[in-house]
């Protein structure tokens, strides 16, 4: 299992304590997959803002059916963190627990409309859902934890070597060429 150092709420001080406040303001609560970037406040607050574009700002969805691409899209993917937190926000649209339920095992079986459907299924495919679905993958939590690793692999280094390439002391020559 990964482990990602983090720091709690009451630990916080400075621009996370901030950032940490304006959550708890606004959404009651901080989420643990928003204290993964406890470490990186404006990676955090730039999460956060995209999220918030992506979910609530103006679009050709509804608001219920950016949250059921989300459980969608989730499922398949296996991510049962998202699954669960898009499932509660759909859950609050449609009102029907054994709809949603069913929606996460196979959605052509939840009673979809012609809508819901071809928006799942790429009917009509749009520019906006293969955005909407792209970002909730590349940003969900069962994601993000493996990019410094494969970054690692790529590069050959490890993470303090990639944090400082170039820097006086990790042997690593910078060949950038301009």
């Amino acid at each position: 299992m990964a482990f990602i150092d983090t720091v709690d709420e009451q630990a916080a001080t400075g621009e996370l304590e901030e950032v940490y406040d304006k959550l708890l303001r606004s959404r009651g609560k901080v989420a643990n997959i928003m204290k993964v970037h406890s470490l990186n406040p404006r990676a955090m607050q730039a999460h956060m803002d995209l999220y918030l574009a992506v979910m609530f700002g103006r679009s050709g969805l509804k608001r219920a059916e950016r949250e059921l691409i989300a459980v969608v899209v989730s499922a398949t993917n296996g991510c049962v963190y998202y699954v669960q937190h898009h499932a509660e926000a759909l859950n609050s649209y449609w009102k029907d627990s054994e709809r949603v339920q069913r929606l996460t095992r196979d959605f052509r079986h939840a009673g979809l409309s012609g809508r819901e459907t071809a928006l799942l299924t790429g009917i009509e495919p749009s520019f906006v859902l293969a955005f909407v679905a792209g970002a909730l993958s590349f940003l969900s939590p069962c994601v993000l934890p493996l990019l410094p690793s494969f970054l690692a692999y790529l590069t050959g280094l490890n993470a303090e070597q990639l944090m400082s390439v170039g820097g006086p002391d990790t042997g690593v020559e910078d060949k950038t060429s301009y």
